[in-house]
């Protein structure tokens, strides 16, 4: 279903009818999903319904969570855009991946406890005529470490109904060894 004359988007995109039939698919959602005449078909079984409900013209949201079927049967969380032309009564669907912004998370995760953490014990500066200097990172990291808490907060339900509960813990895991280490 690509379409030669239109410009590759550099995400996973399609075009569809009102029925949500796929009239064009972009490059990235060909390499990602399995080839699919229904945008439906990569819908996982559990979130069509949702999608039957809100996926249409006279939708009131633009975009929507939807759990997606990759091409090796991953479930995967995307953010889910429609922008229906009701000239043509065909919409440009675009899915950003949720489960990146986890891995941007716990990649920031990583390099928080990399900064607050120096060979297995907190960060002892060397002398250094501002002793503040230490203080000021350690409230900063615990700011960080609190604002992490507060989105994984944010995230757990969306996490959990996608089935990534063993990120949920993970992240959670991580947290906790950060505060660890501020006592």
């Amino acid at each position: 279903m690509p379409h030669p004359e239109r410009e590759p988007l550099p995400m996973p995109s399609f075009e569809v009818d009102g029925e949500l039939n796929i009239l064009y698919a972009s490059q990235a959602a060909l390499s990602l999903f399995e080839p699919a005449s229904n945008f439906l078909e990569i819908v996982d079984h559990d979130s069509r319904t949702k999608a039957r409900r809100l996926l249409h013209p006279t939708s009131h949201l633009s975009h929507l969570e939807l759990n997606l079927v990759d091409t090796s049967g991953h479930l995967l969380l995307f953010d889910v855009s429609q922008h229906w032309r009701m000239e043509s009564g065909h919409a440009q669907i675009t899915c950003w991946s949720k489960d990146d912004e986890l891995l941007q998370v716990v990649e920031q995760l990583r390099r928080l406890q990399e900064q607050v953490q120096y060979g297995g014990t907190l960060i002892e500066a060397p002398p250094s005529p501002k002793p503040t200097v230490r203080e000021d990172s350690l409230r900063t990291a615990r700011m960080h470490v609190r604002t992490m808490r507060d989105l994984l907060h944010i995230l757990r339900p969306t996490l959990v109904d996608a089935g990534k509960t063993a990120y949920v813990t993970l992240l959670e895991a991580e947290l906790d060894q950060l505060e660890d280490l501020f006592r």
